[in-house]
């Protein structure tokens, strides 16, 4: 199969059920054949984990889809994942003084309560939805607390995300009809948060949305429409992307019994799982960047407002940098340097938060029942950016 003509066709290609099951080899193959993909509609994909790494660690490159020759629409409520510099430093600045490493390792107690209560509910030979009844609970639990949700709105909170989670997929994957649910979502989801910071001027707290609505009050400069954006972009990507880690783990090794086998020696032996599972199957697929200028990729002249859509699945599997790239190896040596938390200036912000839940539910999973089978194909979240289980039952 050539390669296909435009951006168009190759979100096509990709958003194929066939190839959504296991997109894997379709990378595989437009990495070998191409590299870069050069659309000829303004969109360039790039599929090498070199040219993947360094866009990322680019600071010339924007991430505001405003700067695109074909601009998106840009966002009302300015996020940290849309915005560039000097924006982009002030308000992640301000978010990793309530987000530190340190704070979100001070987590690891409560995710493993929160884990061992889950275990503790289940039997040997008995079968558990992973996604409905660990991958979800943990990491939402954990996000609410942080930012004091209250536990009778939580369910709520998981049903607007799940449908903000849809908004970041390409526009040309999405139809009118979703288009206006997540609209719905957003403006329900946008009036919670404002009386959520309401209440916190009237009654700040020390957690991290009272420290933001505190900076603002001090004369930081946060606009209502920041303060906002930033704590739709904590709940969501809070706990959205964690449940995909902790769901395509759990996948991962249960289709592979060897390595499962050896989760039991890896956690003996002081090594994380982690890094190897992110990179095997990450819970985001792309990114992208925008050029501000002409710059040159691979050979290829990319002009002022092209749009560079960076495949970090594809990247994390290149055999340029990974050997055997497409076997999950717990013991692997190379993992640590894959794409999932991205890089640059832009690296995910809660990584580490991620990482400790998503050590905990699995390690103490596999710990508890080392027998999992699978018990029934599971159902793929209906996402293309973000890719993970929707359904993932397991006989204990």
């Amino acid at each position: 199969m050539g390669s296909p003509a435009t951006a168009v066709d190759i979100f096509t290609l990709l958003n194929s059920e066939a190839t959504r099951r296991d997109p894997y080899p379709v990378y595989s193959r437009l990495r070998r054949e191409h590299g870069v993909v050069d659309t000829g509609m303004g969109v360039w994909f790039v599929f090498g984990h070199a040219d993947c790494n360094r866009l990322l660690r680019d600071r010339d490159l924007s991430v505001d889809e405003r700067n695109a020759a074909i601009p998106g629409p840009g966002d009302e409520l300015p996020t940290l994942i849309h915005l560039d510099p000097p924006d982009h430093d002030r308000l992640r600045g301000l978010v990793q003084l309530a987000f530190t490493p340190k704070r979100m390792e001070a987590l690891r107690s409560r995710a493993e309560e929160l884990v061992d209560a889950c275990l503790g509910r289940w039997q040997p030979g008995e079968t558990v939805d992973i996604i409905a009844e660990l991958a979800y609970p943990v990491p939402l639990t954990i996000i609410c607390e942080l930012l004091g949700i209250a536990e009778d709105r939580r369910d709520q909170i998981r049903e607007w995300s799940t449908w903000l989670a849809r908004s970041i997929d390409p526009g040309v994957l999405r139809s009118a009809e979703l288009n206006d649910r997540i609209a719905a979502a957003e403006e329900e989801f946008v009036a919670e948060v404002r009386s959520m910071i309401e209440a916190r001027r009237a009654d700040p707290g020390d957690d991290p949305l009272s420290q933001l609505v505190l900076a603002e009050c001090d004369g930081d400069r946060l606009t209502e429409s920041e303060l906002v954006g930033l704590a739709l972009l904590l709940l969501v990507a809070g706990h959205e992307t964690t449940v995909s880690l902790i769901g395509n783990a759990v996948f991962a090794l249960v289709r592979n019994q060897t390595q499962l086998a050896a989760v039991g020696d890896a956690v003996a032996g002081g090594r994380t799982m982690i890094d190897e599972m992110l990179r095997f199957d990450a819970p985001v697929q792309m990114t992208t960047r925008i050029a501000r200028q002409a710059i040159d990729l691979s050979g290829r002249s990319v002009p002022a407002g092209g749009i560079l859509v960076l495949m970090l699945g594809a990247a994390n599997r290149d055999p340029d940098v990974f050997d055997r790239p497409d076997d999950l190896a717990l013991d692997r040596s190379d993992g640590a340097g894959h794409l999932a938390f991205g890089a640059g200036i832009h690296h995910c912000l809660g990584a580490a938060l991620a990482r400790v839940e998503g050590e905990v539910a699995v390690e103490r999973l596999i710990r508890r029942f080392p027998n999992l089978q699978l018990d029934e194909e599971p159902t793929l979240r209906p996402t293309f950016v973000l890719r993970g289980r929707e359904r993932l039952v397991v006989r204990l």
